[in-house]
């Protein structure tokens, strides 16, 4: 019984020399530089602070709404592929979708068929104009020519517009126009350069006319929305610096 008091009273004093520094006479205790290392103290001389901070606020991040667009079905039909997903970086006029749309085959055959009138037509106004410089036919034949012409030329205008707007690219119509192929295959094409995220639609399902596909961004430029008491507006104004403290919470302080 001896003995075990004996070794539970060195192990005591073994321990209080290991974690204690040792105390020097006068009530002075002289820590070494290893156990400053241990604990991770530093020296410093104190200096005055310039910054006091007024609040601390939570707040979000969001996207200008200037910057935020949805890329939405420009006819009805089937969507056949999906060529990015939610996080990818997209470039503007990049192929984001591509659709199978019936309604695109009627629209591309009266376009050709507009062209083909307003070719016909320009032989007509090349004929006349030639024919009414020489004198052989009248001035008001040659002005009914001319008017027929220019209604040609209006509708193939008008047909390449909703081309347009069903999202054809110019490069697709021209194509169209030298090969005179249909084709039901439409293109959706980014709007902007950004990062996609949401994506609205999956493949293989049936959409209407405006049906919402993505949610593309820019992000190169955000907002913080930060959230401040009533009773603390007052304290706040315009030029205050804002400090991002944690961004995984978004918290800010103002000063």
């Amino acid at each position: 019984m001896k003995t075990y008091k004996f070794l539970l009273l060195l192990n005591f004093a073994g321990l209080t020399m290991l974690f204690c520094p040792p105390v020097i006479a006068g009530n002075t205790i002289q820590i070494s530089q290893d156990y400053f290392n241990n604990l991770g103290v530093t020296l410093g001389k104190l200096e005055p602070a310039k910054q006091i901070p007024i609040l601390t606020a939570p707040a979000k991040v969001v996207i200008p709404s200037t910057q935020e667009y949805i890329v939405s079905a420009s006819q009805a039909g089937l969507i056949t592929k999906l060529n990015v997903a939610m996080g990818d970086n997209v470039k503007k006029g990049e192929v984001l979708a591509q659709l199978n749309s019936p309604d695109l085959l009627s629209m591309q055959r009266l376009y050709l068929k507009a062209v083909s009138e307003m070719q016909l037509g320009s032989f007509a106004y090349q004929r006349d104009k030639k024919l009414v410089e020489e004198g052989v036919i009248a001035e008001r034949r040659w002005q009914e020519t001319r008017s027929q012409y220019n209604a040609f030329v209006s509708e193939v205008s008008e047909h390449k517009q909703l081309l347009e707007i069903a999202g054809m690219t110019g490069s697709e119509i021209d194509r169209l126009g030298k090969t005179h192929q249909l084709s039901s295959q439409l293109n959706v094409h980014s709007p902007i350069s950004g990062v996609v995220m949401e994506r609205m639609a999956v493949a293989g399902e049936r959409i209407d006319i405006l049906a919402p596909l993505y949610r593309i961004a820019n992000l190169n430029e955000l907002w913080l929305e930060i959230n401040i008491p009533q009773e603390r507006v007052g304290n706040i104004k315009v030029g205050d610096q804002v400090l991002v403290e944690n961004t995984q919470f978004a918290q800010k302080s103002l000063y």
